[in-house]
């Protein structure tokens, strides 16, 4: 069984870029398309500036819209990293999945200046997914609510037969299933 999961969930702001980026790659072949035409010996010159505006939006629409996963196979135990973008997968190779001990859903600290740049740190939570096999751990996802990561460690935990911690309230760390 594959369980591919988003490794990191992008902000408002990445979607908000990626939708503009992807008007304006657009927009720029329609106009370039209906307004000029191909047969028209003025498009030649439109061409160089249309294609000044649609290229760059297309790397941006790239950049921004596209998601890195992490897919693991729990049949033959392989782990790899993937871009998906619309209908296009990018793999990378596939490494061999270690003897996974637990799963732990786990809440990270993360400390960050304003964004105002008033001196005032704001604290934030961010609570990854990891595999753990001895003393060393894998990231798997990283997620901004203790339930969606929970959600995920659940899955995983379910697909490889371990154990299951939940350590998103660092106070109170709960093993939910034993190995």
């Amino acid at each position: 069984m594959k369980i591919a999961l988003q490794q990191f969930k992008p902000s408002p702001w990445q979607y908000i870029l990626g939708l503009l980026s992807a008007l304006a790659f657009f927009g720029g072949i329609v106009n370039l398309v209906l307004w000029y035409g191909f047969n028209n010996p003025d498009a030649i010159l439109y061409l160089g500036f249309s294609m000044c505006v649609t290229a760059p939006a297309l790397v941006l629409m790239c950049a921004f819209l596209s998601v890195k996963m992490v897919v693991v196979n729990t049949v033959k135990k392989t782990m790899h990293s993937e871009r998906r973008f619309l209908f296009l997968r990018l793999p990378r190779a596939k490494k061999p999945l270690p003897e996974i001990d637990y799963v732990s859903a786990f809440c990270q600290l993360q400390v960050g200046e304003s964004a105002r740049g008033r001196g005032r740190e704001i604290e934030t939570h961010v609570y990854d997914v990891n595999l753990w096999h001895g003393t060393h751990h894998i990231n798997i996802t990283s997620q901004y609510t203790p339930e969606e990561a929970l959600r995920m460690a659940t899955k995983l935990a379910e697909a490889l037969h371990c154990g299951l911690l939940d350590a998103t309230d660092p106070d109170n760390k709960v093993w939910l299933k034993e190995i």
